[in-house]
């Protein structure tokens, strides 16, 4: 009796509202979506393209818009811009009349099916309005059975018989053409084929699992699920084509809770509200093509937007009588371009929407270029305003980039936009650059075939940027261990070292045709060696490197060096230990062979002598790098403790010729001031030290030499070695993942004030990362754990 009762007073109001019958979304598939406001058509009355209680909206193949006028008995046909073309059907119960329609739904042939809600039957048109057939109890001669009448029909006979109808309020068809009817006043599902003769039933009155409460919308997913509106149980119901029950979503169905929820078992009615995901009587609901579930919240007065497990997503629509606003909202359809067109009751209008543009993902091209792959829809892109395209920086930290010009890559399906940017902000694109980047967008960034500008991403809903810059490599060099690097003999190395523009993954070397493994040194230096022997080609030494970074973006294939560096492989002349016509270079040699136009070839492996200009002792100067955050990654067990790591020789500028300097100072073979600058005292202090390990005195520090000196200094006595001078300036942003001489002079400051005990290594990892917050913390810095201005000029006090 209660449900009886419930269902005689929302007859009551739906009446006093003018709503006869309950009223459902049309069975159109779209890619899930919020939408804005486009245009709008109709008003109140009964004249051609005026609507008096406009329950229903379906649209055909050729685009024509139909739309149920429910007060007016007839249903009125609309080009896509809203433009009246006809009409048909009067109020009535004879053959092609109606009384109340509330549901269009079309067939693959073209033929449309109306719910002919007071008729209690389905009344079956062709396109052009044409009557065909209608079926339902008694509509041919009657009788208390069900019937197929095409001429002389009446109104059926309500009742809840197998194939009886009572108040029916929307239809959808399958892709095998069977109708499922939502059989209101029965609280049930009808299934029918394509003639209307039954064929089954699901649902009963009630409130738990599979039940129903005056069902209204009803549309099918692609794998033919029965989405039910629920309307009176303020929830909707999924049902396998069989009508077995599969789930139930909305505000409290699982266990009364006041939150959305989805039930599979053991469900209860929905809590009527306004929340996001709740409803207040749904009267209809659609799927699109990507499964996304579209829900007429007829009371909110909104489109909820579902994915198609039920979880919520978003709204469009308020309450009112405005642009976008609704006053009822009953029914929705979409148009092959992508527009929703919305059955507004009480306002007597369709509202059209577009939707509301979004970027699925956006990737950095090049040092200044992002490329945009934008929502895929069936409409084209016609226009795009570089100036409403914006990147943010370090999470919103830095003002963001504007881009300086746009351009439509592909205007169809999908949608493909470059963004120019001044400059080269991403001269390195790996992963922890990309991380603090975001793309947003204004509201006129781009226009659709339809003339609309919308808002395609918020601010506080940035997308974030991808790789999609290929690395480069930079400081490709060659050379043997040889006393002439530029030559070599058999049983000689000879060194490959590159530096990539960001991290790679191992890259394939090869070295006189040889497959050779590279190591990672530091950073995202490489180097690969190779031993000579004696049946390999003479000339010039080969090599090629094939490379891409962490994300699968190829680098061109390198095969030449970048600072004009060869090796030449030659045989020893007539079986002996020299090369023939070999010319000398500019470092010194022994007398015994300084006359002599055969060079010596030195069978233990020696320091690469190069010849450079003079110069005298200078400092330093830096320039300064803007601040961003890196990802942590583990430290090379090949370069803990190391604190001289690069090749330095005369000329070099750098943090690691301080440290040199003020080592060989400690050690009584370097007198000069610390400056950073490799001049010929730093020079003469090397071969000193060369000199005295039994290392060839050619005054640069190669592999041989870094290894002694690293013997030298350790953690432990670094802060008593370095106590007597100050390092120099440091002038570069530091954080987690950084690596080289920064990061070296960073932990050795830290050390000396006690804030670091881990080893120097010159990368940036948690340890040191956590040094930089205690020391911040106890100087009045925000302790982000990343070194930038303040926290440098800090240090540089200690």
């Amino acid at each position: 009796m209660y449900f009886r009762a419930r269902r005689i007073i929302l007859l009551i109001f739906f009446v006093a509202m003018g709503m006869v019958g309950t009223f459902g979304i049309a069975d159109t598939v779209h890619a899930a979506s919020s939408y804005t406001y486009f245009s709008k058509f109709g008003s109140s009355g009964s004249g051609s393209g005026q609507f008096s209680g406009p329950r229903e909206i379906a649209i055909s193949t050729s685009s024509q818009v139909y739309v149920a006028d429910n007060v007016n008995n007839r249903i009125e046909v609309f080009d896509s811009a809203g433009n009246y073309l006809s009409q048909f059907g009067s109020l009535g119960s004879g053959a092609g009349q109606m009384n109340s329609p509330t549901g269009i739904a079309f067939s693959s042939s073209s033929d449309m099916y109306v719910v002919d809600y007071n008729n209690n039957r389905i009344d079956v048109f062709d396109s052009a309005g044409n009557f065909i057939s209608t079926f339902g109890w008694g509509v041919s001669n009657g009788s208390s059975t069900f019937e197929i009448c095409t001429s002389n029909c009446q109104a059926g006979i309500a009742g809840s018989g197998n194939g009886q109808l009572s108040r029916p309020a929307n239809i959808a068809l399958s892709s095998s053409s069977q109708l499922f009817v939502s059989d209101h006043f029965n609280n049930r599902i009808e299934v029918f084929d394509s003639a209307g003769n039954y064929l089954s039933q699901f649902g009963t009155l009630g409130t738990s699992t599979g039940e129903l409460q005056s069902p209204t919308g009803i549309a099918l997913s692609s794998s033919s699920d029965v989405y039910v509106a629920d309307e009176s149980n303020h929830r909707i119901e999924v049902f396998d084509s069989a009508g077995n029950f599969i789930s139930t979503f909305g505000w409290g169905v699982k266990d009364g809770a006041s939150s959305f929820e989805v039930c599979t078992s053991q469900c209860q009615q929905g809590i009527s509200g306004s929340g996001n995901g709740q409803f207040a009587l749904p009267f209809g609901v659609a799927i699109s093509s990507s499964s996304g579930v579209y829900v007429s919240d007829y009371s909110n007065n909104r489109i909820e937007v579902f994915d198609s497990a039920g979880n919520y997503l978003s709204t469009f629509g308020s309450s009112g009588s405005g642009d976008g606003q609704f006053s009822g909202s009953v029914a929705l359809a979409f148009s092959s371009s992508s527009l929703a067109y919305v059955v507004d009751f009480s306002n007597q209008r369709v509202q059209i929407f577009s939707p509301i543009i979004t970027v699925d993902s956006a990737s950095i091209t090049s040092p200044s270029t992002l490329l945009v792959n934008l929502t895929d829809t069936s409409s084209t892109l016609s226009a795009i305003s570089a100036a409403d395209w914006h990147v943010d920086q370090n999470g919103g930290g830095v003002s963001p980039l504007t881009a300086s010009s746009a351009t439509i890559i592909n205007s169809s399906s999908p949608w493909k936009v470059e963004l120019t940017f001044s400059g080269s902000p991403w001269s390195n694109t790996s992963a922890s650059t990309t991380a603090a980047l975001g793309l947003y967008a204004d509201e006129n960034a781009v226009t659709d075939a339809n003339g609309v500008t919308n808002v395609l991403v918020p601010h506080d809903q940035s997308i974030a940027l991808s790789d999609g810059q290929a690395p480069l490599l930079s400081g490709v060099s060659i050379g043997s261990n040889n006393t002439i690097p530029s030559h070599a003999v058999a049983g000689d190395s000879v060194t490959l070292t590159f530096t990539a523009s960001e991290s790679i993954s191992t890259p394939t070397v090869t070295l006189l045709g040889h497959s050779v493994a590279s190591t990672n040194t530091t950073g995202n230096t490489w180097t690969t060696s190779y031993t000579l022997v004696s049946s390999d080609a003479t000339g010039q030494i080969p090599f090629t490197i094939d490379f891409q970074d962490s994300v699968g973006n190829r680098g061109t294939e390198v095969s030449a060096t970048t600072d004009q560096s060869k090796v030449t492989f030659v045989h020893f002349v007539g079986g002996g230990s020299s090369f023939s016509g070999v010319e000398n270079t500019n470092e010194s040699v022994s007398s015994s062979s300084a006359s002599s136009t055969t060079l010596p070839i030195s069978k233990t492996i020696v320091e690469s002598p190069v010849s450079l200009p003079e110069s005298t002792e200078e400092p330093v100067v830096k320039t300064a790098t803007p601040e961003v955050v890196l990802p942590n990654e583990s430290v090379s067990s090949s370069t803990r403790n190391l604190i001289f790591t690069t090749f330095l020789s005369q000329g070099a500028k750098s943090d690691s010729v301080v440290v040199l300097q003020t080592l060989l100072a400690h050690l009584h073979v370097y007198t000069g001031p610390i400056t950073g600058y490799y001049g010929p005292l730093t020079a003469a202090g090397v071969r000193a030290f060369q000199a005295e390990h039994g290392i060839a005195p050619v005054g640069i520090v190669g592999p041989l030499t870094r290894g002694v000196l690293n013997t030298f200094i350790s953690h432990d006595d670094i802060s008593s070695l370095l106590s007597q001078t100050k390092m120099l300036s440091l002038s570069q942003n530091i954080s987690m993942g950084s690596r080289g001489d920064e990061v070296t002079n960073l932990q050795i400051y830290l050390t000396r004030g006690g804030y670091y005990t881990g080893p120097i290594t010159g990368y940036y990892g948690p340890l040191t990362a956590a040094g930089v917050r205690t020391f911040q913390t106890e100087h009045g810095i925000a302790p982000i754990g990343m070194v930038g201005p303040l926290t440098r000029k800090a240090l540089e006090n200690l």
